[in-house]
């Protein structure tokens, strides 16, 4: 017979099922969520990982790119770099310029004094004036192999007296000052 009694009973049965359901369904979905935030965390983890090995390897391949490119240059960025005692080498090379061309030079060297710029490595600068006797063509072929001398140096001004009439097209004194730089020794 159907009772008050039987429809609580069959009530309170289908609440409680509805009940163990909502609470398996609770259960699972807290399972799942953090199943998914752990999952969703090493996916993270490992694509960080991933981009940090692609940039060390661009930046391998780009320190790979940069040693071909330097490759020997290193030797002769260190060979035009003299010694600031001994700078021989160059007032030679100077005298050979001059020799070529058939001109009278003279030079005078200031002391060597740190640079204006800040470097990585110690260097010095040293100033120093030359007087030559030349005409314009000569005085160009002059500057053509100043320029291509292995050494870092460059001109800071330059200064061309004639007292001929013709200009600098005859001899003229030409007079430049530039700076040498090289390692500094102390």
């Amino acid at each position: 017979m159907f009772t008050n009694k039987n429809l609580l009973n069959l009530a309170i049965r289908q609440a409680i099922v509805a009940i163990g359901a909502i609470l398996i369904a609770v259960a699972v979905w807290w399972f799942l969520s953090a199943q998914i935030n752990t999952t969703s965390d090493a996916i993270l983890k490992n694509r960080e990982t991933a981009d940090n090995f692609d940039q060390r390897t661009e930046l391998l391949f780009s320190l790979k790119q940069d040693s071909v490119l330097v490759g020997q240059n290193d030797v002769l960025i260190d060979n035009a770099l003299l010694d600031s005692d001994d700078i021989l080498e160059f007032t030679d090379a100077l005298e050979n310029i001059s020799t070529r061309y058939k001109i009278a030079q003279t030079f005078a060297f200031d002391t060597p004094v740190p640079p204006s710029f800040s470097t990585p490595i110690k260097l010095s600068a040293i100033d120093y004036n030359a007087k030559i006797t030349a005409n314009v063509s000569t005085f160009k072929n002059y500057l053509v192999d100043f320029e291509k001398l292995p050494y870092f140096s460059k001109i800071n001004g330059i200064t061309i007296t004639t007292q001929d009439k013709a200009g600098w097209e005859n001899n003229s004194s030409v007079s430049f000052d530039a700076t040498l730089f090289t390692k500094a020794t102390q």
